[in-house]
């Protein structure tokens, strides 16, 4: 079971462990079931289509709306050497409102490319990639009001922004084991953010504030208990408007825990993260308009997921999931939310080169505006997908 953050300690083959910085690459989704992995031949090439649909009602004592998205990714991994790593990975997407007059957001999200070096038996690991700007991100009025709601940090889509400017990142992590059984590892990673802009009819440019990340992680692997805890913190600088200072994320700290009991047949696994954030800055009025342009403003936030694994065969297996996110006020966003997800999801592994995976989820809660305005929320989600591997 594996849930990614930014940065995700991972086993290697020779009993020792590195981390991954994985900024950018992954998109999480909250309630999402994670499948269990079967082994592989060492791959040359790795390729995995995807499709993701998303649909919430939101309704207030006004009425309703309902906004939907359909992703479809691709990730293609390519082992250039045994310590060298290529990845590529881009998505096209299609997403729509339904709230009086019905509007739409349709394109290619941006690419992204990463290299993955891994040195000294593993211990050590360095990453570096780039964010290329061919999504879409000059937005129409109607489209960034679809943007906004895809932004929302409650509703969790898999995309909240389809573009943005030329990025860079890297990173570095060092990993060793503390015991046979215990890995720990070191991490950080910085985020150069370009600029871009995102409104049609407007000239300003937004340039995102850059971002720092640094991680620490331990795991434990023994013959019943596998267990992961990770403590990561984000720093950001200040977000520009032509030129003005206009926003500054609050510092962010995520505690993760993660504790599977794998059994012969059954696979049972408790993961929780909570989220603490500092508040963040807003230096002009039109901080409303940013929505516009930024991924998303989250508060505090606790989330708890409870998955139970069955596998009919070597080939074949379900699971079952229950969730729970709290997500604390937001000045910009829906925030002060409670939301109860409920899944399940299928794996078959059709060859020793290709899997199939499904996976489905439904949530309920509700949440509160900056005006304190009750939202009540329904959502349900849909993954499926093939791996294929050579």
């Amino acid at each position: 079971m594996l849930f990614c953050t930014d940065l995700t300690l991972v086993s290697m083959h020779k009993r020792t462990c590195v981390i991954l910085v994985l900024a950018g690459l992954s998109g999480n989704y909250a309630g999402g079931l994670a499948q269990p992995r079967f082994q592989y031949p060492v791959e040359k090439l790795s390729l995995g289509p995807a499709l993701y649909a998303q649909t919430w009602r939101i309704k207030d004592s006004t009425g309703a709306n309902r906004v939907s998205a359909i992703f479809t990714p691709l990730r293609l991994s390519i082992p250039v050497t045994q310590n060298f790593d290529l990845d590529f990975y881009g998505a096209s997407a299609f997403a729509g409102v339904d709230q009086g007059a019905s509007q739409t957001l349709n394109g290619l999200v941006d690419t992204k490319i990463r290299g993955t070096i891994r040195l000294n038996d593993y211990h050590w690991l360095v990453q570096t990639g780039v964010n290329l700007p061919t999504g879409k991100n000059v937005l129409a009025a109607g489209e960034a009001q679809v943007n906004n709601l895809l932004a929302e940090t409650v509703l969790g889509f898999l995309f909240k922004r389809y573009g943005r400017g030329l990025d860079f990142d890297a990173g570095v992590a060092y990993a060793w084991s503390l015991s046979e059984k215990t890995k720990a590892a070191l991490g950080v990673a910085y985020l150069r953010k370009g600029s871009y802009l995102f409104r049609q009819g407007d000239g300003r440019r937004f340039q995102p504030g850059d971002e720092l990340t640094a991680t620490t992680t331990v795991e434990t692997q023994a013959e019943r208990l596998h267990f992961r805890s990770n403590v990561l913190a984000k720093f950001f600088q200040k977000d520009r408007l032509d030129g003005s200072t206009v926003f500054q994320e609050g510092v962010q700290i995520e505690i993760n825990g993660e504790a599977a009991f794998p059994l012969q047949k059954w696979r049972f696994a408790l993961a929780a993260k909570d989220v603490i954030k500092a508040d963040n800055r807003t230096f002009s009025a039109g901080g409303q308009n940013l929505a516009a342009s930024k991924d998303n403003f989250p508060g505090n936030i606790f989330w708890l997921n409870q998955q139970t694994t069955y596998a009919f065969s070597e080939k074949f297996s379900v699971a079952a999931s229950l969730g729970l996110n709290i997500l604390g006020k937001s000045d910009l966003q829906l925030g002060d939310a409670q939301i109860f997800n409920f899944g399940a999801g299928t794996q078959l592994k059709l060859s020793e080169r290709l899997i199939a995976q499904t996976t489905f989820s439904y949530s309920t809660g509700e949440a509160k505006d900056a005006a304190a305005r009750t939202f009540d929320l329904q959502g349900i989600f849909l993954n499926t997908g093939l791996r294929l591997r050579y």
